[in-house]
């Protein structure tokens, strides 16, 4: 049995409402100063730059919006910082509508090869 692809018609996705990956200019992102990993391996971060040059950004990065029309990262600082080192102008990207800070700190806990001070919270999640 074959699926004619033709079939399924003209897909198309609102990037003002949908939740799948958009391409955004690069110049309009910004990296969370809060960012808990602050130390990226410049030898791995090259590896994955000359990737990218070679294959593009093949998992997109999260954002969230912030003021002027602007991005901030809310994950994927690796793959923003190697885009850049391969030459992008642009990076496939997903924006998250109900991010918190406390999400990055989550991810960042269950990553590997964070060191303890990367793991610190850097905000107060009660006033």
């Amino acid at each position: 049995m074959s699926i004619d692809l033709r079939d399924l018609g003209s897909l198309s996705i609102d990037n003002t409402k949908s939740s799948g990956a958009m391409i955004i200019d690069i110049n309009l992102i910004d990296e969370d100063p809060n960012q808990p990993r602050t130390e990226f391996d410049k030898e791995t971060l090259q590896e994955l730059a000359d990737t990218i040059a070679e294959r593009g950004v093949k998992s997109p990065i999260s954002v969230h919006r912030t003021e002027g029309g602007r991005f901030m990262i809310n994950h994927g600082a690796r793959r923003y910082r190697a885009g850049i080192l391969a030459g992008k102008t642009t990076i496939p990207a997903f924006i998250d509508y109900d991010y918190t800070q406390a999400d990055q700190i989550i991810e960042n806990i269950q990553r590997d090869n964070l060191k303890p001070i990367e793991m610190r919270p850097t905000f107060q999640f009660f006033a």
